[in-house]
C-alpha cells in the first residue's frame, strides 16, 4: 500500500494522482487506483468505471460535464510519448 501519491490541486475538488511505476527492461507495471491509499488522502467515493483513450499529438479530448441527476466525477489520466 502507499504506491499512489495524492495531491489537492488549486482547483476546487480537483487532485493530483501520480501511481509509482514499476518499470524494467520488459515493461511496466502501475497500480492506478487503491481504495486505502484513496481512503489515507480522504478521498472515500464508490469508484465504479475507469476509461482511457488515445489522441493524437496536439488533441486535448475532454470529459463532458453532467448535471443532476447524471452528475459524476471523472479520473483523467495525462501522458506523456
Amino acid at each position: 500500500m502507499g504506491q499512489i501519491k495524492v495531491t489537492k490541486a488549486p482547483i476546487e475538488g480537483l487532485y493530483i494522482i501520480e501511481p509509482t511505476v514499476h518499470g524494467d527492461a520488459r515493461g511496466y507495471f502501475m497500480e492506478t487506483y487503491n481504495q486505502q491509499d484513496m481512503h489515507d488522502a480522504g478521498l472515500d467515493m464508490v469508484f465504479v468505471q475507469d476509461n482511457q483513450s488515445m489522441s493524437k499529438k496536439g488533441v486535448l479530448s475532454a470529459n463532458h460535464a453532467h448535471t443532476a441527476p447524471l452528475a459524476r466525477s471523472f479520473s483523467t489520466t495525462v501522458t506523456e510519448k
